[in-house]
Parts: C-alpha cells; sequence; structure tokens
C-alpha cells in the first residue's frame, strides 16, 4: 500500500472498512484518518481499485509517495 504526502504535509492512504476499500487522510500531527471526499473517490471492492483512485489523484497533485504505513 503506497502513502502519498502533499506539501501541508497531510497523509493520503487506502484502508478497508469490512470488505470495502476507500482513500482517507490525515492532517499534518493528527492522530486521526478521514474519509476522502469527492466524486474520484467512491467505495471500492477491492484495495487495488482504490489505489488505482489514490494514484490518479496523488499523479494529478503532485504528491510525494513516503514510505512507512503512515
Amino acid at each position: 500500500m503506497t502513502v502519498y504526502e502533499d506539501e501541508r504535509g497531510w497523509q493520503y492512504k487506502v484502508r478497508n472498512y469490512g470488505q470495502s476499500y476507500k482513500a482517507l487522510y490525515r492532517k499534518k500531527e493528527s492522530l486521526g484518518w478521514h474519509g476522502c471526499r469527492g466524486k474520484e473517490f467512491q467505495w471500492r471492492k477491492s484495495e487495488a481499485e482504490a489505489q488505482a483512485d489514490l494514484d490518479a489523484f496523488a499523479a494529478r497533485k503532485g504528491l510525494k509517495e513516503v514510505s512507512g504505513e503512515g
């Protein structure tokens, strides 16, 4: 699973909720993760589909890939 970070220090990753997957974000120095909103972030049946949504968003927004689980 790829974790991304934007220029503000916010992190983005994919996580499951039961049998569904979606991209999440957390603000810099925050412990809580929140679901990304918008048409590009739909609930998906597989981690790969949700990761593809996040990868496309990251490419469009110029996010950098960071190591670790985030």
